[in-house]
């Protein structure tokens, strides 16, 4: 449910996820490191934290310059494509169709939850005050980003992903 403010600069999402990624690529380059018998240990000591720091801070940066707070992100197609992302994301996993369509649908709900809860703040008043709406009002529940290529490219990715996950539904539809 927080994967919407993931292109928060400043929040604690960003870093969860990028601290995560970092870690998984240090350990990943470590673990290839490792299988190398033919180099030095020096070698398996310095490029996992190079790893760890080029994700961190590299990719990190790169995601940030090209995210804005309350962009693509906080948008029904983002949600549907983080929701069919992750059978892709699981296909390592010998799971069955009906685990993988759970899973998906579980962080859809979380992801769709955190949309509707921006919504719902936006509009309700909590300290008995005289309604006004906040300037986030409407920009959860978004169909589009403010950017049209943007949106144009989040689109074309969330087709693919349908006729990517064309069989998993197949496959989950009654007989």
């Amino acid at each position: 449910s927080f994967l919407p403010d993931l292109d928060s600069d400043s929040g604690t999402p960003f870093d969860i996820v990028f601290d995560l990624f970092a870690f998984t690529g240090g350990c990943i380059s470590f673990y290839y490191c490792l299988q190398q018998t033919n180099r030095l240990w020096t070698y398996w000591l310095a490029i996992p934290p190079a790893v760890v720091i080029f994700i961190r801070y590299g990719v990190g940066a790169i995601f940030q310059k090209f995210t804005v707070h309350r962009g693509i992100f906080h948008s029904i197609p983002m949600a549907m494509i983080v929701t069919l992302s992750m059978p892709v994301l699981l296909n390592s996993f010998p799971l069955p169709a009906r685990d993988l369509a759970a899973i998906a649908l579980s962080v859809g709900a979380g992801y769709v939850s955190h949309l509707v809860l921006d919504e719902v703040y936006a509009t309700v008043n909590f300290e008995g005050l005289k309604f006004s709406p906040k300037k986030s009002l409407g920009t959860a529940l978004a169909l589009a980003a403010p950017s049209k290529p943007v949106t144009i490219v989040a689109y074309i990715l969330l087709v693919a992903l349908i006729v990517y996950n064309l069989p998993l539904i197949a496959q989950l539809l009654p007989q």
